[in-house]
C-alpha cells in the first residue's frame, strides 16, 4: 500500500520528472528504466535515505545497496532475449527487502 509519493524535477534536465512512491515494504520508481545516468540513480538513491517513514526493509540498506539493486534492473531490462512479461516487471524497481543471493546478484550485475 502506497503511504506517499514524491516527485522530483532533474536539475540539469528541465521538465524531467521521477516520481517516487514510498510503501509499506518498499519503495517504487516507476518506469526507472528510463534513468539511466548513474550520478542521477546515486542523487536519487541518496535522497531516498532521506525521508522519513522509510520502510525498514529500506532503511537499513544503503544507498549503494540500492543502487545496484537498479542498476541491475536496468541491465536485465535491455538484453534481447527477455521474455515480455519479465521486462514488465523490470521496467520499475522496487527497493525492498532482497534475499542475500538476490543481492550479491545485483553486486556482480552492476559491476558490468
Amino acid at each position: 500500500m502506497k503511504q506517499y509519493e514524491i516527485l522530483i524535477d532533474l536539475a540539469d534536465q528541465p521538465g524531467k520528472l521521477v516520481r517516487i512512491n514510498v510503501g509499506d515494504s518498499s519503495v517504487t520508481i516507476p518506469n526507472s528504466v528510463e534513468i539511466t545516468r548513474r550520478k542521477d540513480q546515486k542523487f536519487i538513491c541518496q535522497l531516498i535515505k532521506t525521508f522519513s517513514g522509510l520502510p525498514a526493509s529500506v532503511e537499513k540498506r544503503s544507498w549503494q545497496s540500492l543502487r545496484r539493486e537498479w542498476r541491475a534492473h536496468n541491465l536485465l531490462y535491455r538484453l534481447p532475449f527477455l521474455p515480455s512479461g519479465w521486462k514488465e516487471r523490470l521496467r520499475d524497481v522496487d527497493m525492498d527487502a532482497e534475499p542475500l543471493w538476490r543481492r550479491a546478484v545485483y553486486f556482480v550485475l552492476a559491476l558490468i
